[in-house]
């Protein structure tokens, strides 16, 4: 059960808008979706830059509310590589501009965007109005109620069944901030810091050639 926070439901129609075109259909529909359910005094800004030490990166979506911004980014499998968006998060991380990066493939925002919401919602339940909450939790799939998923938890794994197919396949969806997987961020940012001046593929090239 989600449990929303003591806060009034404010005015319906005063909440963040759909406003397309967005940069990719996944977008569209990550942006479609979660403006139902974002508390009224939410901000959402969709192509955020963030200036790093390592250059300039763009957030698919920033959302902030109460001085908390968390950012999110929708992975297309044909823009991605895993490992350079492992720095590249690190780094944004490092500017403490948000407190955490989700991340969600495009499958699972094409097949699932309920339940994206509701991983982000058992996450960062300030973000939602108290009206979302409860929609979304009336939403949620079975796969994701019965998920071994807890709240301290830095990644959520959730097993659909393709039945059409008959395939079963595991979707994760992740939440990135220095506080949780600190290892493996933190010494990204350190390692960076160690050649000033450089962009994040020369970063990325020099420590694979170590």
């Amino acid at each position: 059960m989600l449990f929303p926070p003591d806060e009034p439901l404010g005015d319906l129609f005063d909440k963040p808008t759909y406003l397309p075109p967005y940069d990719s259909p996944i977008e569209d529909i990550f942006a479609y979706h979660v403006v139902k359910y974002l508390a009224a005094d939410a901000k959402m800004q969709p192509q955020h830059p963030i200036k790093t030490a390592a250059g300039d990166f763009i957030l698919d979506f920033m959302l902030e509310r109460g001085g908390s911004s968390i950012g999110v980014e929708c992975d297309g499998k044909a823009y991605h590589n895993a490992y350079r968006d492992d720095w590249r998060d690190a780094l944004i991380l490092g500017t403490g501009r948000v407190v955490a990066i989700y991340r969600f493939s495009g499958r699972i925002l094409s097949y699932h965007i309920d339940d994206c919401l509701t991983l982000m919602a058992r996450w960062d339940s300030h973000l939602f109005s108290h009206r979302g909450l409860l929609n979304l939790e009336t939403l949620t799939s079975e796969e994701v109620r019965t998920a071994d998923f807890q709240a301290e938890d830095s990644v959520a794994f959730i097993r659909y069944e393709d039945r059409p197919n008959e395939r079963v396949f595991d979707e994760m969806v992740s939440r990135r901030s220095l506080d949780r997987v600190g290892y493996r961020w933190r010494s990204y940012i350190a390692r960076a810091a160690q050649y000033p001046g450089r962009a994040l593929d020369e970063i990325i090239a020099l420590e694979k050639s170590k």
